[in-house]
């Protein structure tokens, strides 16, 4: 088992890129990309550990992974990836999708909690006092990441103003009642709302 002060949860910011060598942001013009793009500057500087995933409407990440990113499977069984856990600083938790939105969502494929089965061996692995989350679709992908957290009893800060809304026509998803509900939820189980400026102003060791 390892140990970081803090680490960064994003939540399907982030997919392969065209050429399949390297990471890009997935939907620029729906994210605050900026801010994004000024937090991973700021985790890159100070080495902070990053844990990702990426939509699964997205370009997911194979396999074999890229160049310093410890690719965590799906399957429980495979266990490979806890050797390699200490070499590491940025980890790519898989998601299972099914090819058409719809059914990722009656699935519920945005939770990558139920159906990564060593996703929460990796947050228990990492040993973290504090995770920082925030990311695409606030209502699923990003409520489903930091309940996750919550239910393995960490930690957790969320960027709200970090978090895109969820598409509508999925439920109550993508409405600013939904919202606030869910900001009220995880109060609730724990989870702190943050800014931006709280993550670039902490001090890391």
């Amino acid at each position: 088992m390892t140990h970081h002060p803090l680490a960064v949860f994003d939540v399907d910011c982030l997919q392969l890129n065209e050429s399949g060598n390297g990471l890009e942001l997935r939907r620029p013009d729906a994210l605050p990309a900026p801010s994004v793009r000024r937090a991973h500057a700021w985790i890159g500087l100070h080495d902070v550990p990053l844990v990702f995933t990426t939509c699964c409407s997205g370009r997911m990440l194979p396999p074999d992974g890229l160049p310093g990113v410890l690719f965590v499977p799906l399957d429980g069984a495979d266990r490979s990836w806890e050797s390699l856990l200490g070499d590491h600083r940025r980890f790519y938790i898989q998601k299972k999708a099914y090819g058409d939105p719809k059914l990722n969502y009656a699935c519920q494929a945005f939770d990558m909690f139920a159906s990564n089965a060593n996703a929460a061996r990796l947050v228990r692995a990492l040993g973290v006092e504090q995770w920082v989350v925030f990311g695409n679709a606030f209502d699923l992908c990003v409520n489903a990441a930091a309940r996750g957290l919550l239910a393995l009893g960490q930690r957790v800060r969320v960027l709200e103003g970090m978090c895109t809304p969820a598409a509508t026509g999925y439920g109550p998803c993508g409405t600013s009642e939904n919202r606030a509900r869910i900001v009220a939820e995880l109060a609730a189980m724990g989870a702190e709302m943050a800014t931006l400026d709280d993550l670039l102003a902490t001090v890391t060791p």
